[in-house]
């Protein structure tokens, strides 16, 4: 694993201030998506690719959009795939807006990284006082989701979207009809190297915790609006983790199937909630909490013993098997590694990283005090380097966050943010 300082890049600037978005990383480059930020506002000056040998940086979107920066909004995805996809390294991806007449006018862009080719993948118009074009996720190399709202008041939310799904191949889109699934305000994981192999897990849930519980236990509280389609009201208590064959959701969306046919895994109605935790190279991981007021409801000791603390389990990627790991306090800090998962145990002058499958203690971090400040383990990468954020008791003085060696237990590098990108770490 790598480190690459963002700070360096952002060294000499003054106004406005010039972020970087990580795109992609391969051997001999860093790919981002440079952002401008204004007093007043904010746009982006597309994807530049950064040598790592001649530290010099080139702008690699070309067209008229580049050159009437003014004209159009610009836009890449949210996410990154794993290096380890077949094919995630291959191409970049975005997509560039502008109005024509009373219409937005939206093209879809691939740059093939090996050739420098840049392509349209195809364009369309709408209406832009009936939809607003909000964000692009790559589903899996080739095939890209987009989001349109349909309710321009309520574009915050996620119950008032389309999402469409695009195959770069066929330079065709499909609108996703499955009203849940368009709905659903949980995160997708995609396991698998190649195609024939890849499995998407979804995460399902429709409101926060806090707004859900408010909704279940408030005579005060309801949802301010109706569901699309045909959804229940009852619908957004649904906490699940499910799954899909990759080929078999690209065939059902294309097919036009109201209701896509997913394994349920794992599911809680409303008695509590469900989220995951995120995934090791053979597992996938979730906690699952039921709400106290449901608990002290009941008498037998088991729901009882469960207040206060979540269950994590885990789903193997291969069967689709899940098994019950251990209860922790909820609120615990659960780090998911390349081949572990590990509860974050503090100690007032050292944490230290359980292994929740073996039990085991794998490593120790000592606590050097300083000031008031607060120490939180955030993550472990790669069985490399520890994340560690310090906090100060003063909003004046904010968070930093500090990379450490675990071979050496010495502190490599430390900056206000941290961002990982497949096998990269930048530092912000």
């Amino acid at each position: 694993m790598q480190i690459f300082n963002l700070q360096n890049l952002n060294k000499w600037q003054e106004v406005p201030k010039i972020i970087y978005k990580p795109l992609s990383v391969t051997d001999s480059s860093i790919y981002f998506e440079k952002i401008v930020l204004g007093l007043e506002d904010s746009w982006s000056e597309g994807i530049w690719e950064y040598d790592k040998f001649s530290h010099v940086m080139n702008r690699l979107d070309k067209g008229h959009h580049a050159e009437n920066v003014q004209l159009y909004d610009f836009d890449t995805p949210i996410n990154y795939i794993s290096s380890n996809v077949e094919g995630s390294l291959d191409k970049l991806y975005f997509t560039t807006i502008t109005e024509v007449e009373d219409d937005d006018f939206i093209e879809f862009f691939e740059i093939d990284l090996e050739s420098r080719i840049q392509r349209n993948i195809l364009s369309f118009t709408f209406d832009k006082d009936a939809f607003l074009y909000k964000k692009m996720e790559i589903l899996a190399p080739g095939y890209i989701l987009f989001w349109l709202s349909y309710d321009l008041e309520l574009a915050d939310s996620d119950f008032f979207d389309s999402i469409y799904l695009l195959d770069v191949k066929e330079k065709k889109y499909y609108e996703i009809l499955d009203d849940a699934f368009n709905i659903n305000s949980g995160t997708r994981i995609l396991t698998g190297e190649t195609f024939k192999e890849q499995y998407l897990f979804i995460e399902e849930y429709y409101l926060s915790e806090e707004e859900q519980l408010e909704v279940l236990t408030s005579e005060e509280v309801e949802l301010a609006f109706d569901l699309p389609g045909d959804l229940e009201p009852a619908q957004v208590h649904v906490n699940a983790i499910k799954g899909i064959k990759l080929s078999d959701f690209i065939d059902q969306v294309k097919n036009g199937e109201k209701y896509i046919d997913f394994d349920i895994i794992d599911e809680l109605d409303q008695e509590g909630i469900i989220r995951l935790i995120g995934h090791s190279d053979k597992a996938v991981y979730y906690r699952k909490e039921y709400y106290e007021f449901i608990l002290s409801q009941k008498n037998d000791f088991m729901s009882r013993r469960k207040i206060g603390r979540s269950e994590i389990y885990r789903v193997d990627m291969n069967t689709l098997e899940k098994s019950y790991l251990k209860d922790v306090d909820r609120g615990s800090t659960i780090i998911v590694n390349n081949d572990s998962i590990f509860e974050v145990i503090e100690f007032n002058d050292r944490s230290e990283l359980l292994d929740l499958e073996t039990h085991e203690t794998r490593f120790t971090f000592k606590k050097t005090p300083f000031r008031d400040w607060k120490y939180e383990i955030v993550d472990f990468k790669n069985n490399e380097f520890l994340i560690v954020s310090m906090s100060s008791p003063t909003e004046e003085i904010g968070r930093a966050y500090h990379i450490v060696d675990v071979s050496t237990r010495e502190t490599v590098i430390t900056g206000s943010d941290i961002l990982t990108v497949d096998n990269y770490i930048f530092v912000i």
